[in-house]
Parts: C-alpha cells; sequence; structure tokens
C-alpha cells in the first residue's frame, strides 16, 4: 500500500475520503471490533506507543497475507483504524510506528475544520492539492485526486477547471496522451523551458538513487512520457524475465534519469553487491560522471553497513573500476 506525508493542516481536507473509507471497511471491522475496541481504549490510556506494546495471540488474514491468516489481530487492527484515521503514525523508529489518537496528535483547529467541512468543498480541495503536488497531470491515473474517480467524473472536474480558468491542457512533443497543470505554473514552466534551452547539458547534478516505491514513480506512464524513463520494480518478475534485476533502482542526476542499478547487501561479509550497473542510451559516461556515481555508491553502502563494494557488472563495460 503507497504511503504519503502530509502536515497537519491538511487534515481537514481528507476528511471525506476517510469516512467513505469507514463505510467500505465497515465489514472488515467487524470481524475485529473487540481487538479494536481494545486497541483504542488503551492509546486513550498510555498512548503514544509503538506497535510491539499490542500483543496477541491470534492471527487474522491481513493485507499481505498470501497463504492463510499469519498477521496479529492487533496488527490488523492497528492497519484498518490508521487507514480509517481514528489512530495516527506520529513517528518512526526504524521500521517500528508509534501510535497514538487524532485528539493528540492534531491541532484542535484542524480537528474542528475536519467536522465542519462538507464533501464537496473537501473533495475539490483535495483534488487542488493533488494537481500542486504533481504540477504536470492526467486523466489515466487511478488515484487521481487521491480519491477512488470514476474515469468519466476524472474528466468533468478536469474540463470544468479548464473553462474556470485553473486548469490548462498542456502539449508535450513526443506524447500521445493528454495532460494538464494548473494555470497558476504557467510562468513558471515557461521559465524552467528557457533554462533548459539554454543551458548545456551537465553531470554537475548531484547523484541521488531512488527508492522503487518513491513517490515520483508510482505513476509509471507519467515517468516514461515525461521523462523518457520506463521503469518496473522487478521484484515481482519471475526471475527469467527480469531485464535489470530484482532490486533495480533509478539514478537520477538533477532533473534527469541517468540510469539504474541492481544493488544486493551480503550482511555477513559486509559487503554491497551492484548486480548490475546500467547507463541509458544516450548518457556519456564522463570522467565527473563516473566519480559522482562511485562517491554516491559508496556513500550508499556506507548507510547500509557495507565497508565494501563491489560492481558484479556494468553497461557501459567497466564503468567503474
Amino acid at each position: 500500500m503507497r504511503r504519503a506525508c502530509f502536515r497537519s493542516r491538511n487534515y481537514p481536507i481528507f476528511e471525506h475520503k476517510r469516512r467513505q473509507i469507514r463505510r467500505r471497511l465497515r465489514t472488515d471491522f467487524e470481524r475485529i471490533r473487540p481487538a479494536a475496541r481494545a486497541v483504542l481504549a488503551r492509546l486513550e490510556r498510555e498512548g503514544p506507543l509503538p506497535a510491539r506494546a499490542f500483543a496477541s495471540e491470534q492471527r487474522v488474514h491481513g493485507w499481505w497475507d498470501i497463504k492463510g491468516p499469519r498477521t496479529k489481530v492487533t496488527s490488523h487492527a492497528l492497519n484498518l483504524l490508521a487507514y480509517v484515521g481514528q489512530v495516527m503514525v506520529i513517528r518512526r523508529e526504524g521500521l517500528e510506528r508509534h501510535f497514538d489518537l487524532p485528539e493528540r496528535a492534531v491541532p484542535a483547529l484542524w480537528l474542528r475544520r475536519a467536522r465542519e467541512m462538507d464533501a464537496d468543498e473537501a473533495d475539490q480541495a483535495l483534488s487542488l492539492k493533488y494537481m500542486r503536488a504533481h504540477r504536470i497531470f492526467d486523466l489515466g491515473d487511478g488515484t487521481f485526486g487521491w480519491r477512488k474517480i470514476p474515469a468519466p467524473q476524472r474528466r468533468t472536474i478536469v474540463e470544468r477547471l479548464i473553462r474556470a480558468g485553473t486548469v490548462i491542457p498542456l502539449q508535450i512533443d513526443g506524447v500521445r496522451g493528454s495532460y494538464y497543470m494548473l494555470a497558476e505554473d504557467e510562468g513558471r514552466l515557461r521559465r524552467h523551458e528557457r533554462r533548459a534551452l539554454q543551458a548545456q547539458q551537465t553531470m554537475d547534478a548531484p547523484v541521488r538513487f531512488l527508492a522503487p516505491l518513491d513517490n515520483l514513480l508510482w505513476r509509471r506512464e507519467r515517468v516514461r512520457d515525461l521523462f523518457d524513463f520506463d521503469y518496473t520494480w522487478e521484484v515481482y518478475v519471475p526471475p527469467a524475465r527480469r531485464t535489470y534485476g530484482y532490486y533495480t533502482m533509478p539514478i537520477l542526476a538533477g532533473d534527469r534519469f541517468i540510469g539504474r542499478f541492481d544493488p544486493r547487501l551480503d550482511r555477513e561479509s559486509g559487503r554491497l553487491d551492484i548486480n548490475l550497473l546500467y547507463l541509458e542510451r544516450g548518457v556519456r559516461a564522463t570522467s565527473r560522471l563516473r566519480t559522482m556515481l562511485e562517491d554516491a555508491l559508496h556513500a550508499f553502502a556506507r548507510f547500509h553497513g557495507a565497508s565494501e563494494l563491489r560492481i558484479v557488472r556494468s553497461r557501459p563495460v567497466r564503468l567503474l573500476s
């Protein structure tokens, strides 16, 4: 399940969505109602609390269970309660989540505003928030507006905003699909276009590695259309059909996808193996780029506690020594 972080001031505009989810999951809650009530009561008395504080011998069929019920009923209750906004993740320590009640996590002003905001106002604000987050968006996104909106309704929303002068359609060279942006961003886009035409290609931009579930990659078609980068997370691809590797991650230099790499950490030996380091077609492997890639990979290895880095295979060959 995808996750994103929002500031507490955005809490009210998600209230209508939370109500819809509560109605949809009513049956799920009925199955675990005693556990959910116990979780809420304990958080009210003792919160905030880490996930490990909620122990249970009872197992239920959780969201990620494939072969039978393996999820603690309290863990499933926490997931459901967080999904509908009855509890909130207030911080993380490593991979562990700490939970509390919204009454203690969200300022009273935003809680009151959430109760007062009607559905239409919340949905409109959420759609605009989505558009500002993506800046350039399309109607093919099944999570358009961070809600389950049927395709015809998405088009109706955007056409209404076009008539109001809030949204403008875009024509992108070499892209068959239709994209849109907020009219308030037109000046920024034109300034960016002028700078891009004037600037020479440079590899001095910082090199970063994106996690496979990074927000930028959620809409793969958009990444392909706007960045000419075709990416698939191959974890769920059968080994014989993988092109780049099990956990291949994109490499970003500035605002350009320049390649990808498939890392594997050997914790016992303290070595990070790069099974494949791959530069996209048209990317020149200059000495400057090689140095920046090597520095970034060594930093990545250190972050994961590895003292040794090994490049198993690269394209071009011998990209790094």
